[in-house]
């Protein structure tokens, strides 16, 4: 599926190619560029928030994706994660 969308997403952008290239003879040069930087900031925040996939063993069930990436922070490192069993618990009294 994500190789199909990403086809029809650069299709879409050849077509609309020439429209943008279109903006920047008609109404303002620099529009074209600053749509071009528009749209690699936002791939790149789209991207940023991906989980790390360096020697990990990639998911090949849905079950399995969506729990892919949890146990990460931002920068990529593995959160600590207490077991119940690890954790003293008071009891009640």
């Amino acid at each position: 599926m994500g190789i199909s969308l990403s086809a029809i997403v650069g299709n879409a952008f050849g077509i609309f190619a020439p429209y943008i290239v279109f903006l920047g003879t008609e109404i303002d040069p620099s529009y074209p560029y600053k749509l071009s930087a528009a749209l690699g900031l936002l791939g790149v925040v789209c991207g940023v928030f991906l989980p790390e996939t360096l020697n990990q063993k990639l998911p090949e069930t849905l079950a399995e994706a969506a729990e892919f990436g949890c146990d990460q922070d931002f920068w990529g490192k593995r959160k600590k994660r207490m077991q119940i069993s690890q954790v003293e618990l008071p009891l009640k009294e």
